[in-house]
């Protein structure tokens, strides 16, 4: 598809010119990692950021935005990856579960991840196959009703008996047909999520919360890392973002270029949407080289307490 039938799928705003310019095209959607289509980005981004939501958002910012989704290897908008939501002109990023889920889907060996949130009153039993090891054998509704309520409720400091949630699961199928199980305690996603800073919105979408927060800790625990070093330092990158970790030290494990050399969204023209060439800013992003450490602070792989 040629650059004119792109902007005319996508529209011909400030944000499509400046997403198709020389400049941006040789910073932004050069560094983009391979499972990211170059032309479906733009469009995505672009289609996005249309939403009368932004309508007073400065192009820049959309374009920060934009940076910051490509830093991730995610797409914004319908895809449900990640959200922007506008506050005082600037445009706050909110990852979302199947931003996680999406990264881990990535990996060559993975064709499928699913967090499955578990309500006190549902039928769920597991088997224990390896220390700290579960399979799932059956998971289902209380009365075996599809339709049957199940509520759910989350505040800060709330009692875990409160909140309608026994626990969260990821179901990880692989291209080779097998399956395996990762389990997530209640109190444990009660724990990590009393450090967000997403207190507002998790207490209106509790249930959304709870699988991000699992699959969240699934990363931390290391459940996709090893296998694409590119899809593991994203993934780092994500939870860094979304708890606001410490990343004061220097790497272990080099994240990828869009990650390392993230350009300073360059100047434009606000009404024909061309870049104005200036000498680009380098920012370095560090990540934290300590032990792998889960996100209740206790080393991966180190003595249980």
């Amino acid at each position: 598809m040629s650059t004119t039938d792109i902007l005319k799928a996508a529209g011909d705003g400030p944000l499509s010119r400046t997403l198709h310019s020389e400049a941006i095209a040789s910073t932004i959607i050069a560094g983009l990692p391979a499972w990211l289509d170059p032309y479906q980005f733009r469009r995505t981004c672009v289609a996005a950021f249309a939403d009368d939501a932004f309508a007073g958002i400065h192009p820049r910012e959309q374009l920060r935005a934009v940076l910051k989704c490509a830093e991730l290897g995610v797409l914004p908008g319908a895809h449900g990856h990640i959200a922007f939501i506008p506050r005082g002109g600037k445009l706050h990023a909110e990852i979302m579960f199947r931003g996680y889920v999406y990264l881990a889907e990535q990996q060559e060996h993975i064709r499928k991840v699913t967090p499955h949130v578990v309500h006190t009153s549902d039928p769920f039993t597991a088997t224990e196959i390896a220390p700290n090891q579960w399979r799932v054998d059956s998971h289902g509704r209380q009365g075996d009703d599809p339709f049957g309520s199940r509520s759910f409720a989350y505040k800060k400091n709330i009692k875990l008996d409160a909140t309608g949630l026994r626990g969260v699961y990821l179901q990880i199928d692989h291209v080779d047909g097998s399956t395996v199980y990762h389990v997530i305690p209640g109190d444990r996603i009660l724990r990590n999520m009393a450090a967000s800073r997403t207190d507002s919105i998790s207490s209106r979408y509790p249930e959304r919360f709870f699988r991000k927060t699992g699959i969240r800790a699934a990363w931390a625990d290391g459940v996709f890392s090893g296998g694409n070093d590119e899809i593991t330092a994203r993934g780092l990158a994500m939870r860094e973002m979304d708890i606001g970790a410490d990343t004061s030290r220097p790497a272990a494990v080099r994240a990828p270029s869009m990650l390392d050399h993230a350009v300073e969204v360059p100047p434009h023209d606000e009404d024909t949407g061309e870049v104005i060439e200036v000498e680009a800013e380098t920012v370095i992003v560090e990540i934290d080289d300590g032990p792998e450490l889960d996100e209740n602070g206790d080393i991966i792989g180190g003595p249980s307490t």
